[in-house]
């Protein structure tokens, strides 16, 4: 709680919907995240609940993730 500053936004006639925004990382790094369903036939708690899951993901191990990018290029 705290850690993240988001915004939704659906299309749910089409199965379209998103969460995009910052999650301040476990570190206290700031990252950039935005998910997209396209099409999905899941209900929508069904879909926040995996939304959830991924931002959680972010806030554990963005910065790891993000330092590993760093030393493949």
């Amino acid at each position: 709680k705290g850690n993240v500053l988001a915004k939704t936004g659906s299309l749910p006639n089409n199965g379209v919907h998103a969460l995009s925004g910052y999650v301040r990382c476990k570190g206290g790094k700031m990252i950039a995240f935005s998910i997209l369903f396209n099409k999905s036939r899941k209900g929508r708690w069904d879909i926040r609940r995996v939304e959830e899951k991924i931002v959680l993901a972010v806030y554990r191990y963005g910065e790891e993730a993000a330092g590993l990018a760093r030393r493949i290029k």
